[in-house]
């Protein structure tokens, strides 16, 4: 019998979608989730001479917009145990798994000035009989002034004073590159479901909430003695946009020393894993040397609309209570919009603790954040967007 060791695989350590395989593989994703645009623009980029002075000025813009996604993460523990041959089937365990799905993007500008005075200066060198007076320009004067502005939250905050208050409709999730100030998404994620259960459903959802309180009769005399105690009161209906997405696992591959392979397959592949433990059907053949595993991970992202109810109370910005309800409308009414499904493996070293997917961003990213006052124009290089149906991430 042959025994496989605790591995741990997935599309990274912490399941990101930005390490991730895209939702929608015929529109594609960048490769690891991630793209990045950047551009940097001096305006104003002059040093003019007056007599022994310098005067150096720089003035100019960087703007750079990122999307992370739409894609979906995950990571999970698997081991298991092979037979002898023809003495029974082999079986998988599974164990601490994280699954997220959705979508980031953020936008950045940067306005950069400085200015510096530079004075021609005399001292003397000396050298023996080649003792001289030499000239020299030294830094008499420097300032300098960097902006930088998240526009996404800008232009939510716009929003919201427009609509009176109303809640930004995406949520604000850490930041997946050091040259956004902000980024914001929709974002859903699951633990223990499909380590469980071998399949899980994340539903990402973008909401629209719509505050009435002030139309109804009475309720604005309310409203305003909230705010005369620095407090709030919102609710009404709220419209949303889901993606749903169910991800399973379907079969578990193990390959030898040698190069060989063997496949298995869940026998239930409604359910394909029980209590942790996956049953499986295929080759009674053992795997002597066992060296490499991996699990092929099926997903089928659909469409839904959200609709629900909310409310939220705050007084003195000491107190705040928010509730909320919705249900999903198609789901309901027992309309299905799925598309797919869609194959994409995720493998390992046996016995390794780690994916070893790290964080994949242009090195260029940190020269161009780190010097934004350049004299020539910097573009970072752009991630093309690459439709693909199936997709390995091999460890090991």
């Amino acid at each position: 019998m042959s025994t496989i060791a605790k591995t741990r695989v997935g599309t990274s350590d912490d399941a990101s979608i930005c390490k991730g395989f895209a939702l929608f593989p015929s529109v594609g994703t960048a490769r690891a989730g991630v793209s990045l645009s950047d551009q940097t623009k001096n305006l104003l980029n002059k040093t003019p001479q007056i007599l022994a002075w310098k005067f150096g000025v720089t003035f100019g813009y960087q703007f750079i917009f990122g999307v992370c996604g739409p894609a979906y993460g995950t990571a999970f523990d698997v081991a298991g145990t092979i037979p002898e041959n023809s003495t029974g089937r082999a079986q998988f365990t599974f164990s601490s798994d994280n699954v997220q799905a959705g979508f980031f993007f953020g936008a950045s500008l940067r306005v950069f000035f400085s200015f510096n005075v530079q004075e021609y200066r005399f001292r003397w060198v000396w050298d023996g009989w080649d003792s001289h007076l030499e000239g020299y320009w030294a830094s008499a004067f420097s300032a300098s002034l960097d902006i930088k502005l998240d526009l996404i939250a800008i232009a939510l905050d716009l929003i919201k004073l427009a609509l009176k208050g109303k809640d930004a409709l995406l949520k604000k999730v850490d930041v997946f590159s050091p040259a956004l100030q902000g980024c914001f998404g929709m974002l859903d994620g699951t633990s223990g479901e499909l380590s469980n259960d071998g399949t899980t459903t994340v539903k990402p959802t973008l909401t629209f909430p719509l505050n009435i309180v002030p139309l109804i009769p009475g309720m604005r005399t309310v409203v305003e003695g909230l705010e005369k105690l620095w407090g709030a009161l919102e609710g009404g209906p709220t419209l949303g946009i889901v993606i749903p997405t169910d991800v399973s696992i379907t079969e578990v591959t193990v390959k030898d020393a040698f190069g060989v392979s063997r496949a298995y397959k869940p026998i239930d592949p409604k359910t394909p894993v029980k209590n942790g433990v996956m049953e499986t059907q295929g080759p009674r053949e053992n795997v002597l040397y066992p060296d490499n595993i991996s699990v092929k991970l099926t997903h089928s992202p659909g469409f839904d609309i959200s609709l629900g109810v909310y409310v939220k109370v705050s007084v003195c910005k000491l107190f705040e209570l928010n509730a909320s309800t919705s249900f999903e409308l198609l789901d309901k009414l027992g309309i299905k919009v799925k598309a797919g499904p869609y194959d994409n493996t995720v493998s390992n070293t046996i016995g390794r603790r780690t994916t070893g997917r790290a964080a994949i961003l242009p090195t260029e990213l940190s020269q161009a954040v780190e010097n934004p006052t350049a004299t020539t124009n910097y573009r970072l290089p752009k991630v093309a967007f690459r439709p693909r149906v199936a997709e390995t991430v091999n460890v090991g």
